[in-house]
């Protein structure tokens, strides 16, 4: 059997699995659509976020897969970026105006940070004739508040935890400087972190649920340690005025630094201003990248500096090389050039989603709204940590290898 053909396996067998204990677990949602039968057939639009990222390349490999198995052609579309909502529009437009069934979206936002422009279009899609276009959300939720789009519009949601997304990072983080000799196994005390975040939703609550478990981490070893040495120096109890940190509050002021929202294009710019400076450096413990693109921009700007022993055209000693050596870099996804940054040993390790699923699953619910069933309010395809160790797992490669042998035919 060729890695297609277990993969389609792997992805059938965990998309019905995932769909049962769903539909078990969930609140189902009233279906807008009136039953057609079980005989469904039609066009489907797909739209995601940016054609520049792989994410949504595997997205749609899946959607497309499940369209093929229950006859329904997939459309898939794609933004110039994650702040180009003008393109959006102009897709739920097409979707309304060809007469498609469905329509499956990631949607982006504006730098203003709000939905109404792209909820305008879709509270106009769910009021076509009498039942309206059946609407699936994918992988960031929509923002209701202050627009026209009802969340009874939406049929569902299909996206993973970002918060735990975060969490997961900051469990990494730890893990690591535990097992570093020469951080004498301390989370506190050996840095900042620093968090680099795209411009959406989904890069703050990552953030959010990163900060959250580290600083709660930094906050138990702060008391364990005061109590075992009855206030001693140690730099992990302390923090800058010497007294005690046991505020989460206060452990977030001390401990992170935060580049956020930050789009595609300055992404070159923040790291060179913001994030790997000479002055920045030595108080660098980790870094945590929200996305693809903030993960492989900074890995190549790292690579670029230890190669050319320069940063930002200052020259660098060979302590502050044998650091950028050593950062602990978390990033999200698993892209191609993510996965060859973690064999390297440049990136730790990412947080990886499982993008084809989502694509497979939200149109198999399609199919369920079409036939007038009912189907989960929400409905989380799951993440998980990988790093070198894991990278080469069958069930992992299953996960996350891109669909490159598509053409290849399946042995029997």
């Amino acid at each position: 059997m060729n890695k297609m053909k277990k993969r389609k396996t792997f992805l059938r067998f965990a998309a019905a699995a995932l769909a049962a204990i769903s539909l078990a677990a969930s609140t189902a949602c009233a279906i807008k659509a009136a039953p057609i039968g079980q005989n469904i057939s039609g066009k489907v639009m797909l739209i995601c976020k940016n054609k520049n990222v792989s994410f949504w390349y595997d997205i749609g490999r899946g959607a497309e897969e499940a369209g093929s198995e229950i006859g329904l052609d997939i459309d898939v579309r794609y933004a110039d970026s994650e702040t180009d909502f003008k393109s959006q529009q102009g897709f739920i437009d097409e979707a309304i105006n060809g007469n498609y069934k469905a329509i499956i979206i990631a949607p982006n936002t504006p730098s203003s940070g709000s939905f109404s422009e792209i909820n305008s279009k879709l509270a106009e899609a769910a009021s076509v004739g009498k039942t309206g276009i059946p609407i699936i959300n994918i992988n960031n939720a929509i923002k209701y508040e202050g627009t026209d789009l009802n969340q009874r519009d939406v049929s569902m949601l299909i996206k993973s935890d970002d918060e735990e997304g975060g969490r997961t990072a900051a469990r990494a983080v730890i893990d690591l400087l535990k097992t570093d000799n020469d951080r004498k196994q301390k989370i506190g005390g050996n840095g900042k972190f620093l968090v680099f975040g795209h411009a959406s939703g989904t890069g703050t609550t990552r953030c959010e649920g990163f900060q959250d478990e580290l600083a709660n981490a930094i906050a138990a070893e702060s008391n364990e340690n005061a109590n075992s040495k009855q206030g001693g120096s140690d730099l992990s109890t302390l923090n800058k005025n010497g007294s005690s940190v046991s505020d989460i509050n206060q452990i977030k002021l001390e401990y992170f630094d935060l580049v956020l929202n930050v789009s595609s294009a300055g992404f070159k710019d923040a790291i060179e201003k913001d994030i790997l400076t000479v002055s920045k450096l030595d108080e660098l413990s980790a870094i945590f990248c929200t996305n693809t693109e903030t993960t492989e921009t900074l890995c190549e700007a790292i690579e670029t500096a230890i190669n050319t022993k320069t940063l930002n055209g200052t020259p660098l000693s060979q302590a502050q090389i044998n650091k950028l050596e050593k950062l602990i870099v978390i990033g999200f996804n698993s892209s191609e050039t993510e996965q060859k940054y973690i064999e390297s040993g440049r990136l730790s390790g990412t947080i990886v989603q499982n993008p084809y699923l989502m694509g497979y699953l939200s149109v198999r619910y399609v199919k369920q709204i079409l036939q007038g069933k009912s189907v989960p309010t929400d409905v989380d395809p799951g993440i998980m940590y990988v790093d070198k160790a894991k990278l080469g797992q069958e069930y992992v490669q299953k996960m996350i290898v891109a669909n490159a042998d598509a053409d290849e035919e399946s042995d029997e």
